[in-house]
Formats: structure tokens, C-alpha cells, sequence
């Protein structure tokens, strides 16, 4: 596993953390980014079942877990992808 895929996936996971909390405070100052928080959105209406009253902190957990998933599966396809591509070019 590498340190550096980690960390990366941390810190756009944990960015998408904050904003979660910061569209739920105040919606307005957020504007079209509001739509990267849709999955944690939908997390929290289904744990919820009330797409009234969810709680933020699963909104939050629900971003961060998706968005951290999300960049490590891309970076490992992105690697074991140009690992490929290496290969045939000795």
C-alpha cells in the first residue's frame, strides 16, 4: 500500500467530510459544489428513513468513506493501467 495513495485519498475524502458540514450550515455559500455531496446525502436519507431529518455526521461519514473509496480505486486502476503499458515498451 502505498503512503502516498493513502494520504491522497485522506485528504480528498476528509475535504469532502468538511464540506458536507460546511453545505449543511450554510447551503448558500456552497452553490453547484452541493452535488458532490449527493452520496452521502442518499446514505443519510436511507439510514435516516426520513428525507427530512438526517443526521449531518452521517452525511458526513457516508462522503468520506464514498470519496476515499473512489480516489484509491481510481489510483490503483491508474497504476496497475500503466504498469501495463510499461511492460511492452522494453
Amino acid at each position: 500500500m502505498s503512503k502516498m495513495k493513502l494520504l491522497l485519498a485522506l485528504l480528498i475524502a476528509s475535504g469532502s467530510g468538511v464540506l458536507s458540514f460546511l453545505m449543511i450550515r450554510s447551503p448558500q455559500e456552497i452553490g453547484a459544489g452541493a452535488i458532490l455531496l449527493f452520496p452521502g446525502a442518499v446514505i443519510a436519507i436511507i439510514t435516516s428513513g426520513n428525507v427530512h431529518d438526517f443526521r449531518a455526521w452521517v452525511v458526513a461519514l457516508g462522503n468520506f468513506a464514498f470519496y476515499f473509496g473512489v480516489v484509491y480505486l481510481v489510483w490503483e486502476i491508474c497504476e496497475r493501467y500503466a504498469g501495463r503499458a510499461g511492460l511492452g515498451k522494453d
